[in-house]
């Protein structure tokens, strides 16, 4: 890895970086061979479904301190309480899955109370690839970007607060290239949800576009949704046909899926699950606009941006559209989506912002070289 070109970085926070991922990559390589349990059957194991697969991580049990939850099976493996991880395996290691870091240190402190070596299961992920961090590391724009994602890597691979510098505020909109106006632009919403991301397009762009879509698959979200884009036609003096909702999820095809609902704190997020087990519409963006164009597209779908962005291929080259998509659902996701999305064209350019105070809403900027100039 080299470090010419890195204007205005920190030559001492880089190294650090370094000599961090090189520690995740020892830790790795120390897991070879031992029964490895994952602290936390819930939903962050959830998120992390498909990249533990994928991954082929070959997991002994789950662990969680939820009763309830133990001597059930979770992912085709047993749920244990703590005080069993010894008895039920040999020469352990536990990787903690959590996105909240009180919860991790509550959970690494328990681990070693009982003389269990235990880790984040992000720093296990990220030792294994840490070439890849790596590379979407070089592959970032700006200096800030490197800040911003490498002290969030290094947060996640060791289950500590964020550190608050790295906040950004206008998420989806946090660096210029997503702020400015261009009259005739087709903005796609893809995790709509109650319609909170299209009121701050609208108020960023002062209402010059030409288009939105918004995706929502949750009946509930998609009322709420369709009621405050009223609000907006009204407030905004918008024609009718210039918002349009789609009670639909977005993915890598066109079919129906089952989705799970996550009740949240006054809210409800849903999840994709198996393709052709609901009755719940879902669409590839290539499929849905066909030879119509797209100039942003923003996603949040929990989890399913990889998918999305399989099904988008033909948009993304035909169109070069700005890409504003979260990337801290899964660890996977890190390092994935950037390459799903060079892969389809080189000429883009990557920043990363961070929007929150805890592990969520890391959002991965992605622009066309020429929309730059």
């Amino acid at each position: 890895m080299t470090v010419e070109g890195m204007e205005g970085e920190s030559m001492s926070s880089f190294e650090e970086f370094c000599r961090k991922l090189k520690g995740a990559y020892d830790f790795f390589q120390r897991t070879k061979d031992r029964d490895i349990v994952i602290f936390g059957a819930g939903n962050t194991a959830v998120l992390y479904k498909e990249c533990i697969e994928s991954e082929d991580v070959d997991i002994a049990c789950f662990c969680d301190n939820n009763a309830s939850k133990q001597n059930t099976c979770f992912m085709g493996k047993k749920v244990v309480a703590p005080d069993s991880i010894n008895e039920m395996t040999h020469n352990p290691v536990v990787l903690v899955l959590s996105m909240n870091p009180d919860v991790c240190d509550k959970l690494k402190k328990q681990c070693r109370n009982k003389n269990l070596e235990c880790s984040m299961f992000d720093e296990y992920l990220f030792g294994k690839h840490c070439r890849d961090i790596y590379d979407v590391y070089e592959n970032l724009n700006d200096a800030r970007s490197k800040d911003v994602y490498s002290t969030i890597i290094e947060c996640r691979m060791e289950g500590i607060p964020v550190d608050e510098n790295i906040y950004s505020e206008r998420q989806y909109f946090g660096i210029p290239q997503f702020r400015r106006n261009r009259p005739g632009e087709v903005f796609v919403d893809c995790g709509a949800f109650v319609g909170d991301s299209i009121e701050k397009y609208i108020w960023e762009k002062t209402a010059v576009f030409s288009e939105i879509y918004g995706f929502e698959p949750n009946a509930q979200n998609y009322n709420a949704l369709i009621e405050r884009i009223g609000r907006l036609n009204r407030e905004w003096g918008l024609s009718e046909d210039r918002i349009t909702a789609v009670n639909a999820g977005v993915g890598d095809i066109t079919g129906c899926v089952s989705v799970e609902n996550t009740a949240a704190v006054a809210s409800t997020t849903s999840r994709i699950g198996r393709y052709g087990e609901g009755n719940v519409k879902i669409y590839a963006l290539d499929e849905f606009f066909g030879d119509a164009k797209v100039d942003f597209i923003k996603a949040d779908i929990e989890g399913f941006e990889k998918n999305m962005l399989y099904g988008a291929k033909k948009v993304i080259q035909k169109n070069h559209p700005l890409i504003a998509v979260c990337i801290y659902h899964s660890a996977i996701d890190m390092y994935k989506i950037m390459r799903i999305i060079k892969k389809y064209d080189d000429n883009y350019k990557f920043a990363v912002r961070h929007h929150s105070y805890d592990y969520c809403e890391t959002v991965l900027y992605a622009w066309w070289e020429e929309r730059d100039a």
